[in-house]
C-alpha cells in the first residue's frame, strides 16, 4: 500500500468537508460491525453489500430488523428493571428492545422489504426501571447500553440474553434485565507525527474485539493528548480477549515500530481500577506509523 504526505490527508480531509460522498460509501466498520481479516476493508464497500451484514446471527442484535407498517393500535409495550450482578439498580441506560428476525418477512407498503431497524428504546429511570413503547408483535431480545459505565451490554456478552415474545397489542412487565459489571482495558493510541490531530476528520483507528457468535464491539474514546487518543473497552473481569484494531486511513505500529499484528492478546484485569486513580494503566500501546494511499 506504501504512505502518503500529509498533504494527501489534507485533500482526504477537503474532500470530506465538501461533502464528496460519491466515492466514499459508509464503512462497514464506522458503525457497528467490522469484519476483519479481508483486503477488503481498505477499500470504500456500501454497507449493504458486506457479506456479515447480510446474515443472521440469532440471539445477539446489532442491526436487527423489524416488520414495516405496524399500525399504532398493534403495537404493546415492555416494563421492567436494569440492575447490575449485584442486583443494584442501574439508572440512565438505554433499553431497547430489538426484533429476532423470523423466516418469513412481513412485507412492508408498496412493495418496501419486510424488515428495517426497529429503534424501540427507552431510559432507565433512578430505580432502574424502564418502559419500551410501541412494540411490535414479535419475539424481542432486550439489550441495555450505558455508555461510560464499566457494565456489559447482555446482548453482546451474555450467551442467553433476555427475550420476549409480544402478541400485537401485548404488553409485558417485570422484565429484569441484566447488565453484569465488567472492567475497562485501556488501549493507548500514540500519534507522535500528529497525523490524526491535524486531520482529525480521517481518524477512523477502531479498537475492540468479539465475543462468541457476535459482531465486532467497539471501545470509545475516554481521553486524548496533544500525543494522541486513549480507548476504553469494557470487557468481563479476567477476561482473556483477543483486541481488534484497525484503520483504513493509517498504518498502525507496535511498540517496536513493526506493524501490528492483526490480533493482540490481552488479559483482563479481575477488578475495576481504584476510584481517583487516573483511570486504567493502558495494557496495549499502538503508534500511528504514517497515512497508507488513499484508495478508491
Amino acid at each position: 500500500m506504501g504512505t502518503e504526505s500529509n498533504g494527501g490527508l489534507a485533500q482526504l480531509a477537503q474532500e470530506l468537508k465538501k461533502g464528496d460522498r460519491q466515492n466514499r460509501q459508509p464503512f462497514f466498520g464506522h458503525g457497528l460491525i467490522f469484519r476483519f481479516g479481508d483486503s477488503t476493508l481498505r477499500k470504500k464497500v456500501p454497507v449493504w453489500s458486506v457479506p456479515l451484514f447480510q446474515q443472521v446471527i440469532p440471539g445477539v442484535v446489532v442491526m436487527l430488523f423489524a416488520c414495516v407498517g405496524i399500525a399504532a393500535a398493534q403495537t404493546g409495550s415492555i416494563s421492567g428493571k436494569v440492575v447490575d450482578s449485584q442486583g443494584n439498580a442501574v439508572a440512565g441506560a438505554t433499553v431497547s428492545g430489538v426484533v429476532i428476525p423470523s423466516a418469513t418477512a412481513v412485507p412492508g407498503p408498496n412493495g418496501a422489504p419486510g424488515f428495517v431497524p426497529y429503534p424501540a428504546s427507552g431510559l432507565s429511570g433512578a430505580d432502574g426501571s424502564f418502559t419500551i413503547p410501541n412494540t411490535p408483535a414479535a419475539s424481542l431480545t432486550i439489550c441495555a447500553s450505558k455508555p461510560g459505565a464499566a457494565l456489559l451490554n447482555p446482548c453482546l456478552w451474555s450467551d442467553s440474553p433476555t427475550a420476549v415474545t409480544l402478541a400485537a397489542g401485548a404488553s409485558a412487565s417485570g422484565i429484569s434485565v441484566v447488565m453484569a459489571n465488567g472492567v475497562t482495558i485501556a488501549i493507548r493510541v500514540n500519534d507522535a507525527k500528529g497525523l490524526t490531530i491535524a486531520h482529525p476528520e480521517v481518524d477512523d483507528v477502531l479498537v475492540g474485539t468479539t465475543h462468541g457468535n457476535s459482531p465486532f464491539i467497539p471501545g470509545a474514546v475516554i481521553a486524548r493528548d496533544s500525543g494522541g487518543k486513549t480507548i476504553g473497552l469494557v470487557v468481563p473481569p479476567s477476561a482473556s480477549v483477543n483486541l481488534l484494531v484497525r484503520s483504513t486511513n493509517f498504518a498502525l505500529t507496535d511498540n517496536s515500530g513493526a506493524a501490528l499484528a492483526s490480533s493482540v492478546p490481552v488479559t483482563a484485569p479481575a477488578s475495576a481500577a481504584p476510584a481517583g486513580g487516573g483511570g486504567p494503566t493502558p495494557s496495549v500501546t499502538v503508534g500511528i506509523g504514517g497515512a497508507k494511499a488513499v484508495t478508491q
